[in-house]
């Protein structure tokens, strides 16, 4: 039986430079603060970092009196974490309100499987802005496409490209095999030139995460030539869904989060 979600897509066409590639080879083996945290800036944004056991990160920015399925920006790099130390120097900060990206360092103290303070830094200003995270996980048990599949409503689109944003609502079609399919909704209230995409989750081991492919296939779409890949976390305690994809060079992306429904 296929499952109806209504999520907040938030997709980002950013020109941008690349990474540095010390930091990204450096995090070659399992990564010490590997988890799920969930926290607060010391401006009062809410966080949802997700750290990869590579040292791949997502860290998700949400205003804490704003809608729980509507992103405000996403921090995505790699980072080193050993003896209680987490580093990247490659950090990049996409802003979804205004599209502006902006490079970023973040620093932070940690201990495995508990927390982690630090402070995330604007390269080109130098002014920094602390946060605290704590744990959602205690194991390293798979993540479930079963509890997965649902309804997931009250979402808003959000397209990036340069400093131009755009919303609409989207419905994404999830399946308890992992496929999924997204289209816009309340056809006659909306712009058109939104376009379709098609995807698959798949469990990602021992991580509470699961791998995402997403595609546009209209040739005429935004990222019609884009095979986009990333991440999904479902974190059951509220009923959302984080999703973060790129295509191959980090330029580009599909963003969103939303809330399960009954």
């Amino acid at each position: 039986m296929k499952n109806i979600v209504l999520l907040m897509m938030s997709l980002a066409l950013i020109a941008c430079g690349g990474s540095n590639s010390d930091s990204r080879n450096s995090a070659t083996s399992e990564n010490e603060a590997k988890g799920i945290y969930t926290g607060l800036t010391d401006s009062g944004k809410e966080l949802t970092a997700i750290i990869r056991n590579d040292g791949e990160f997502y860290i998700f920015i949400q205003e804490s009196d704003g809608r729980r399925d509507d992103l405000s920006g996403l921090i995505s790099g790699t980072a080193t974490a050993t003896e209680g130390n987490f580093v990247s120097d490659n950090a990049l900060a996409r802003n979804f309100d205004g599209g502006e990206i902006r490079a970023y360092n973040v620093t932070a103290s940690y201990v495995a499987a508990d927390y982690l303070t630090g402070i995330i830094t604007d390269v080109s200003s130098g002014r920094g802005i602390g946060f605290t995270v704590s744990s959602r996980t205690d194991d390293d048990s798979d993540p479930d496409l079963e509890k997965l599949s649902g309804e997931y409503f009250s979402g808003l689109y959000k397209g990036v490209s340069d400093t131009t944003v755009e919303s609409i609502y989207v419905a994404v079609q999830v399946e308890v095999d992992g496929s999924l399919s997204g289209s816009r909704v309340f056809s006659r209230m909306l712009s058109s030139g939104f376009c379709s995409f098609s995807g698959t989750l798949s469990p990602r081991s021992g991580s509470h995460l699961f791998n995402v492919a997403v595609s546009f296939p209209d040739n005429e779409c935004l990222l019609s030539a884009e095979e986009l890949q990333g991440i999904a976390y479902y974190d059951e305690d509220v009923n959302q869904l984080f999703v973060a994809v790129f295509n191959a060079d980090r330029s580009s992306g599909l963003f969103f989060s939303g809330l399960k429904g009954y």
